[in-house]
């Protein structure tokens, strides 16, 4: 995943059927999704906690990697 990382950086996760609160919208800077497969793997989307997982170790490479 090709993201450039703000120094700070806060994930929001929204939830799977409502996603980011609007209240929230505004304060959000800058956005990544994670690409979903292939239309023949039949899922519809990532759960929350795994698309958390993903992000959270995209984010720690990328920080050791400096």
């Amino acid at each position: 995943m090709n993201f450039d990382w703000p120094e700070s950086t806060l994930l929001v996760i929204g939830s799977e059927s409502h996603g980011v609160r609007s209240s929230s919208q505004s304060q959000i800077s800058k956005w990544v999704s994670i690409p979903r497969g292939s239309e023949r793997s039949g899922s519809e989307s990532l759960n929350a906690a795994v698309a958390t997982g993903i992000l959270c170790a995209c984010y720690t490479s990328r920080v050791r990697a400096g």
